[in-house]
Order: structure tokens, then C-alpha cells, then sequence
């Protein structure tokens, strides 16, 4: 008799009953594909950190099913879910990252692409209850998949690419977040005057012709940008 695959699988998420709905699946999974699969699940960034830092570096962490938006931890230096994402990909870089998360904006799921380079990336409100199964089936069998708000911002940046950076990206992020030049300043590595100028270029980039912001981060956001 053919011995079973063993796998390991991290849950990461803060919401209890979407991690039990995610670790029935993948148990169903493992039944129909043969394969044996160790689930934990964990529901903050404490727990988390906790868990990594505990595990030997010789067990194999398969796959991480990663929350991207999970209560942040000072002492850590821990904002978000990128920052676990960050250490897992430092301290387990054969460990494959699922991302798992409700934000949608353009900018963020740019640069969690960017960041950590995941096996696969859904948004939560593309989830379909009839498809999860499929998915996370594709998923654990080694598929990519990126979800279908994923691959518009991949089609978009491709195609509305206007040779912007991530400076500019983050430029356009915080202005349509509500932040001034001086607030930006202190997030990005740019004086207020630099940072005016990129604004500038960013206009005649995006062929916005006002000098209000509102109407920079209108054009921005129909291009997909932000």
C-alpha cells in the first residue's frame, strides 16, 4: 500500500469560523487526494508569532494561509499580516504563502504581490461557497490561483502602467487615504518639496489637468492604480 503524502498547513486569521470553514476543506482535501494533512490554526498575530518562533527550522511548513489584516503587536514591531508574511518567506523560504484577505485596493494587493510573492492570493468577497472547495483543492495540489479582483489589478497594471514606481504608488495610496505632503513625508523617504514635484509629474503622467488632489486620485483610482 502506497504511503500517504504528508503535508503541513498554517492557518493564520483572526476570524474563528472562516479558519474552521478553510481547515474542514483542506482535511477534505487531504481525505480525497490521499494525503495526510496537519492543520493548525491560529487567531492573532501573538499566537502567530508565537507558533513560528517555537517551530524548529527542520519541520516543514508546507503552506500558510495567511490573514493579511490581523491586530497589530507593538513589542513585535508586527502592523499587519505582511510583517508575518515577511518573516515566515526569511525563516521558512520553502514555506508557500496563501494569501487570505478582505483588502481589495489596487496599491495593497500590488505590493503584496510585490512583497511576498504568494502561491496563490484570494480576496475574501470573490469567494464562492460552491467554487472554495475547487479552489483550495488547486491550491494544496500545487495550482496557482489568484482570485478574480487579483488578476484585474495584474491586467490593469500591465496595461496602465505610466512607468510609475512604488513611491508613486504609495504617493497616490496616502493622498487618497486622506494624507497631506507633510504626513507623506514622514512615511516616505522624500522632502515635502520632492514629494511635491513627484506630485506634479504624477499629474501630467496621468494627464490630469486640475490642481486638486481629488481629481488626481479620481484618475488614478479609474486607471486602477490605487
Amino acid at each position: 500500500m502506497m504511503e500517504k503524502k504528508v503535508m503541513n498547513v498554517v492557518v493564520i486569521d483572526d476570524h474563528r469560523m472562516f479558519t474552521k470553514q478553510l481547515k474542514d476543506i483542506i482535511q477534505e482535501v487531504g481525505e480525497k487526494e490521499s494525503m495526510r494533512i496537519n492543520t493548525v490554526e491560529v487567531h492573532s498575530s501573538a499566537q502567530a508569532m508565537d507558533l513560528l518562533e517555537q517551530t524548529s527550522l527542520a519541520y516543514t511548513i508546507d503552506f500558510v494561509f495567511l490573514d493579511i489584516k490581523l491586530p497589530h503587536m507593538a513589542e513585535k514591531n508586527i502592523i499587519t499580516g505582511e510583517d508575518i508574511g515577511l518573516m515566515i518567506k526569511k525563516r521558512y523560504p520553502k514555506s508557500k504563502i496563501v494569501i487570505v484577505t478582505t483588502y481589495n485596493e489596487p496599491y495593497r494587493i500590488g505590493t503584496l504581490l510585490k512583497q511576498l510573492d504568494p502561491a496563490a492570493f484570494l480576496i475574501k468577497s470573490d469567494l464562492d461557497p460552491k467554487e472554495f472547495y475547487l479552489i483550495i483543492r488547486q491550491i494544496i495540489t500545487g495550482v496557482k490561483y489568484y482570485s478574480p479582483t487579483v488578476l484585474t489589478v495584474l491586467e490593469s497594471y500591465m496595461r496602465n502602467d505610466y512607468n510609475l514606481d512604488e513611491i508613486d504608488r504609495r504617493i497616490l495610496y496616502e493622498l487618497a487615504s486622506g494624507a497631506n505632503l507633510s504626513e507623506i513625508a514622514e512615511i516616505v523617504p522624500l522632502s515635502r518639496s520632492a514629494l511635491a514635484k513627484r506630485k506634479s509629474q504624477l499629474r501630467i503622467r496621468l494627464n490630469v489637468k486640475s490642481a486638486e488632489n481629488r481629481k488626481l486620485i479620481e484618475t488614478a483610482r479609474e486607471l486602477g492604480l490605487i
